[in-house]
C-alpha cells in the first residue's frame, strides 16, 4: 500500500466509512469467500486464543518464526466474514478478526515487511470501525497507534503526527475509548514530537499521558497494547532518549535513565523483546550521560540480548546506538562494543 495513499483511506476508515467486506477479502487476492459454512462461538474463541499465543510468541522472541503462520491463519478466517453467523456472534468474530489482523502487521512490521504491516492494518482498521463490538472504537485507535509508531520507525514523524491527530478526531462515539490506549496514543504523540525536535510539544504529550494512564481500570482494559506501569516507563524513557540523541542533551539523557532502566528490571524472559529494546536505548541513555563505561556494559547486554531473538526490528536499535557511541570511539571498551554492532 503506497504511503501517499494510506492516510486517505485510514482517514475515511476511521470516521467510519462504510466497508465492503469483499473489498477486505480483496486486499488478500488468494482469499476465497464463503457463504456456507456456520460459524459459532466456539470458533471466535479459538481465534482469540491464537491470536493470545501469536502475541506471547512475538513479545519473548520476535515474531520471526510464526509471521508467515499467523498470516496464513488470517487469510483462511477471513472468509468467515461471509459465512453463517447469528447477530449475537457476528460482532465478536468481527472484532477477534480486527484484532488478529492487528497482530499480523505488527508481527509483519517486525520482520520489516513494511507494506505488509499497513496492509493488515488496513483489514483491522476496517473492520474494527464496520462492527457492532463495544471495543470496537477502542481497537480502531489502537491500530492506529501502532501505524504511528511504524511511521516513526521508518522516519516519517509528520505522518505520525498526522495519525495520531486522526486517532484523536475519531475517538468518540457511544463507547469511549479506554485510558489505556488514549494513554498509549499520546505516548506515541510525544514520540513524534521528539523525533521532530519540538520539546515542549513533547513534554506536553508526556504529561497527557501521565495523566490519561493514572486513571487506567486495569478491569476495563481491552486485551491490546498490555499498557503497565513498566510500558510507560520505556515509552517516556525512550522519549527522553530521543530528544538526547536530537542535542547531545546531558539532561534529557539523564531523565532517561532511570525510566529505562526500570523498565529492563522489570521485564521477565516472557518478555524479551521489549527488554532487549530497552537494554539498547539505555546503554545509549548511559553515554550520552558521560557514563561511557555503564554504557559499554549495557551495550555488550543488549547485543547479547537482540542476537538471541528473532527480530529484525530490534537490529535498528543496535544501529542506533553504533551512531551514538560514534563521538566516543576512542574511550575504552567503544570500539570493540561498536565492532559488535557493525556486524550485528
Amino acid at each position: 500500500m503506497e504511503r501517499r495513499n494510506l492516510l486517505d483511506q485510514v482517514s475515511g476508515l476511521a470516521f467510519g466509512a462504510a466497508v465492503d467486506p469483499q473489498w477486505l477479502l480483496s486486499l488478500f487476492p488468494s482469499v476465497e469467500s464463503t457463504g456456507t459454512r456456520r460459524v459459532g462461538l466456539a470458533d471466535v474463541v479459538a481465534i482469540e486464543q491464537a491470536t493470545d499465543t501469536y502475541v506471547r510468541q512475538d513479545y519473548a522472541t520476535g515474531s520471526g518464526p510464526v509471521r508467515d503462520g499467523a498470516v496464513f491463519h488470517l487469510r483462511a478466517v477471513l472468509p468467515l466474514l461471509n459465512a453463517q453467523i447469528s447477530d449475537e456472534v457476528r460482532p465478536r468474530l468481527m472484532i477477534a478478526t480486527a484484532r488478529l489482523a492487528m497482530v499480523t502487521g505488527w508481527m509483519s512490521f517486525d520482520v520489516l515487511q513494511h507494506d505488509a504491516a499497513r496492509q493488515l492494518w488496513v483489514i483491522g482498521l476496517g473492520l474494527a470501525r464496520g462492527c457492532a463490538h463495544p471495543l470496537g472504537s477502542d481497537l480502531a485507535i489502537y491500530l492506529l497507534h501502532d501505524m504511528a509508531h511504524q511511521a516513526l520507525q521508518v522516519g516519517h514523524p509528520d505522518e505520525a503526527l498526522k495519525l495520531v491527530h486522526i486517532g484523536e478526531a475519531a475517538a468518540v462515539g457511544p463507547h469511549p475509548v479506554s485510558a489505556s490506549t488514549a494513554s498509549a496514543l499520546s505516548g506515541i504523540l510525544a514520540s513524534a514530537h521528539a523525533a521532530r525536535g519540538d520539546t515542549r510539544a513533547c513534554e506536553r504529550a508526556l504529561h497527557q499521558a501521565q495523566e490519561q494512564f493514572a486513571s487506567i481500570d486495569p478491569q476495563a482494559s481491552p486485551p491490546w497494547g498490555g499498557y503497565s506501569t513498566i510500558g510507560l516507563a520505556a515509552n517516556q524513557g525512550g522519549v527522553h532518549y530521543a530528544l538526547a540523541r536530537a542535542e547531545r542533551d546531558t539532561l534529557a539523557a539523564s531523565r532517561a535513565v532511570p525510566l529505562l532502566r526500570h523498565a529492563v528490571d522489570g521485564l521477565d524472559p516472557s518478555y524479551g523483546v521489549p527488554r532487549a529494546l530497552n537494554l539498547a536505548a539505555l546503554a545509549g541513555a548511559h553515554a550520552l550521560t558521560g557514563d561511557v563505561d555503564t554504557a559499554v556494559t549495557v551495550g555488550h547486554q543488549a547485543v547479547d540480548a537482540i542476537t538471541a531473538l528473532h527480530s529484525p526490528r530490534a537490529y535498528q536499535r543496535l544501529h542506533v546506538l553504533h551512531t551514538v557511541l560514534e563521538p566516543m570511539h576512542t574511550s575504552p571498551g567503544v570500539a570493540e562494543l561498536r565492532d559488535r554492532l557493525s556486524i550485528t
